[in-house]
């Protein structure tokens, strides 16, 4: 007889188990992901290159958008070379997402560029409309003026929602 209850028991708990493995899949999937990027309500995002974009010059790439207050982000991009490289260069692309379009589209762009330099960044501090989410894209370039092309990486945010 216990082992017919301890049997039950076992049963009813894998039972259970997987109603509860469902109700996760279900929040999982109500996740939304537009072009690569969540959109969520975090009070910062970092991208960062993938580990396989570093080169012989390129150590690593990141952007960031962070909310600093209603209407208004703090936005950056960096290139980080292995060594003292020619040219190092940090692109900042900072795109709003149109819900009834279902696009991100480009608001703002900058850039930072150094020579003779292992490490380059650009940063800003933008007023936007309130009731939208915000991501930065980062591209980053480095080389040797003798290399025939430089090296080149992206990372890109997570969208944040702004107020």
């Amino acid at each position: 007889m216990k082992k017919k209850i301890l049997s039950m028991m076992c049963a009813l708990a894998i039972i259970g188990g997987t109603f509860i493995g469902t109700g996760v899949d279900t929040k999982a999937s109500e996740t939304v992901i537009v072009d690569g990027s969540e959109l969520t309500h975090a009070e910062q995002s970092v991208g960062k290159t993938a580990t396989g974009a570093r080169g012989i010059h390129t150590l690593e790439g990141e952007c960031c958008v962070t909310k600093k207050g209603k209407g208004k982000i703090y936005v950056s991009a960096a290139t980080t070379a292995h060594h003292k490289v020619d040219f190092i260069q940090a692109c900042l692309r900072v795109d709003r997402y149109n819900e009834s379009t279902g696009r991100w589209g480009q608001i703002h762009y900058q850039e930072g560029t150094a020579r003779n330099n292992y490490y380059i960044n650009t940063t800003n501090t933008l007023n936007v409309k309130s009731g939208y989410y915000y991501r930065c894209r980062g591209e980053h370039f480095c080389g040797m003026d003798r290399d025939p092309s430089y090296e080149y990486s992206t990372s890109i945010t997570n969208g944040i929602w702004i107020d």
